[in-house]
């Protein structure tokens, strides 16, 4: 599989709205897997926008975090082919 040149991080609030970010690759492959792990050990997430402006996400306003495509190279504990049934 080739690397994507960008990452979709889809994130949605314990109220249910979303925001969904275009993110170009930051580095080589296990690059996106040692930030994720970094993000984990925070209270929050900072993005740089590309118009230059610092977002402050709090870790404690996120209910799920999706990230499109698959990081090939991701967390010690992950659990690989699952399929959502309900």
């Amino acid at each position: 599989m080739q690397t994507p040149d960008f990452y979709t991080f889809t994130i949605t609030y314990t109220n249910n709205t979303q925001q969904v970010y275009k993110v170009p690759r930051q580095g080589d492959i296990s690059t996106l897997s040692k930030r994720m792990d970094e993000f984990r050990q925070y209270n929050e997430m900072a993005i740089q926008t590309s118009d230059n402006k610092l977002i402050l996400i709090p870790f404690n306003n996120v209910l799920r975090l999706e990230i499109e495509p698959f990081p090939e190279v991701y967390a010690k504990n992950m659990i690989h082919g699952a399929s959502q049934i309900g």
